[in-house]
């Protein structure tokens, strides 16, 4: 958390890569808090290869309400299930693409997406 805090002064950031730093629910939440605050315009997040779950996820989707400038974040291989799958579905359709490879979605969830959400990478 105290990694995601000290991005709050830092006002020129279009992209940042937190990839394999397990980074888990209470990092998104602190992570999605500072991005709101912050004048920074991010279009790309990469937070792949964490331990981010349902609502970590859903942290992000609320960011993503408030703040959306975001055009990509790719979060393959966490442990995001379909709540937070779905929480981000519906900020992120049509304009963000979203990587979700590797997580805990169920099949049904995979299917429907690959067939309606272009956005999508499941």
């Amino acid at each position: 958390v105290a990694l995601v805090t000290s991005l709050s002064g830092l006002d020129e950031l279009q992209e940042i890569y937190f990839a394999e730093m397990s980074l888990g629910d209470e990092s998104m939440k602190a992570l999605s808090q500072v991005l709101s605050l912050s004048k920074s315009r991010v279009a790309k997040l990469s937070l792949q290869y964490n331990r981010i779950g349902d609502r970590g996820a859903k942290s992000l989707a609320d960011h993503l309400k408030e703040k959306p400038t975001l055009q990509e974040l790719i979060l393959f291989s966490n442990s995001i299930g379909n709540e937070g799958a779905e929480a981000l579905m519906m900020v992120s359709y049509p304009s963000i693409f979203v990587s979700l490879k590797l997580n805990k979605l169920t099949a049904e969830l995979q299917r429907t997406s690959r067939e309606s959400l272009q956005n999508f990478e499941v």
